[in-house]
């Protein structure tokens, strides 16, 4: 027969586990949700054609890249979301892996 203390403390280990593996499902859909909609627009964005006009007049600015330049802006904005998607994948693993650790001990 095990201790109460004992006893509360498998109900708190339990209760963390139940917890954290609420987190990963969160995260996980969340993560599925944003590689969806990356994958939507890495697939419209080819399909998005538009005639350009050369302007007579020079404005500096936000105008400044071509409209060739597109893109590369699209490639990188969807390289830095992934970038931050696996990142943040990365921080949860290694959080949850160095609680196993903790409760294994």
């Amino acid at each position: 027969m095990k201790s109460i203390e004992e006893q509360m403390k498998e109900i708190s280990r339990r209760k963390k586990r139940y917890e954290n593996g609420v987190k990963n499902r969160v995260l996980v859909m969340t993560g599925a949700g944003l590689l969806m909609s990356l994958i939507a627009v890495v697939s419209i964005a080819p399909g998005a054609n538009a005639v350009y006009e050369q302007s007579k007049t020079t404005v500096l600015g936000s105008t400044i890249l071509d409209a060739k330049t597109g893109g590369y802006v699209l490639a990188a904005l969807i390289g830095f979301a992934l970038g931050v998607i696996v990142t943040l994948f990365c921080r949860q693993y290694r959080k949850n892996s160095s609680e196993r650790n903790q409760d294994a001990q």
